[in-house]
């Protein structure tokens, strides 16, 4: 049978589930009726719940803290709920989910709080190797998709480039060092990376053959000669992980005048997958790269 309208505060808010991580099963229940969601599991420490994502939502105007504060759910897929007719989102994710998979339909709209009141403010989203703050998640919805914070390492511009003696650099939130590299050039070959600086300003580019980007690396305003006198880089693996939603120029990232300062020994890059959106130059990007063949820049 139907479930009545409102089903505001049924498992949660201040009175919520919280005795243990219990699990619960809502498969098959008749939603379509339901005008309300509010506080509907807020509170709760529910570990698992099951059938959610087969509910009829088509009529729900109110989804306000639907599943907020909820301390042991990690992972939550509402991706065949129907948003059209919602008219309040807010705070609807304030918990310490991990995995978020939501529908095209979905849209935040709240009625009290910004739109970071819906998730906490430091965490970063990752969907098709692409970074996501969670106000960009939110406020501005990329699209339907799940949406993954489990484990995803990501530091600010005072990040870390760790130069091995085979001429890998890394670059990683961190100096630990990974012995599957082996030893450091020297005992000071740990340069920090800032919102500005180049890689050659710490450290001597031609010593570089392969550069990884082992973690994301946010913040950086200007890629501008980055890897100028990286003359003997071959290989860049995952370059999207060097964030690039607010960098500004990318002139001389690759190139310059001379093979004396460009990546000469780069024969490929692969661009695809970075947010060029903030920036206003590609002036010599790849000037002098004399071994160039294959640039994927993004759609």
């Amino acid at each position: 049978s139907n479930l009545p309208s409102v089903m505001e505060h049924c498992f949660g808010r201040w009175w919520g589930i919280t005795m243990g991580t219990p699990s619960i099963d809502v498969s098959g229940w008749n939603t379509s009726n339901v005008t309300s969601f509010n506080g509907l599991f807020a509170g709760c420490s529910v570990k698992t719940l099951t059938g959610i994502n087969t509910w009829n939502t088509s009529n729900v105007t109110n989804m306000f803290q639907c599943f907020n504060s909820m301390s042991n759910l990690n992972s939550l897929d509402i991706s065949n709920w129907n948003f059209a007719n919602v008219t309040n989102t807010g705070m609807m994710f304030s918990s310490s989910f991990t995995s978020l998979t939501l529908p095209a339909s979905f849209q935040y709209v709240g009625n009290y709080g910004d739109a970071l009141a819906s998730l906490p403010s430091d965490r970063y989203w990752v969907h098709n190797d692409t970074l996501y703050s969670s106000e960009e998640l939110i406020k501005n919805f990329p699209g339907a998709g799940t949406y993954s914070s489990d484990e995803v390492a990501v530091c600010g511009v005072d990040a870390y480039g760790l130069l091995y003696a085979d001429g890998t650099l890394v670059l990683q939130k961190g100096d630990a060092v990974d012995s599957a590299y082996g030893p450091l050039i020297t005992s000071s070959g740990v340069v920090l990376l800032t919102a500005t600086n180049k890689l050659r300003d710490t450290l001597d580019g031609k010593k570089v053959h392969k550069v990884i980007v082992k973690d994301f690396i946010v913040g950086r305003t200007t890629f501008a000669s980055f890897f100028e006198h990286f003359t003997n880089l071959t290989e860049i693996v995952d370059f999207y992980k060097l964030d690039a939603r607010n960098v500004t120029s990318c002139k001389s990232m690759f190139g310059s005048f001379s093979t004396d300062y460009s990546c000469a020994s780069l024969t490929s890059i692969d661009l695809s997958k970075c947010n060029f959106n903030s920036c206003t130059t590609f002036e010599t990007m790849f000037n002098s790269c004399a071994k160039l063949e294959t640039v994927i820049m993004p759609s």
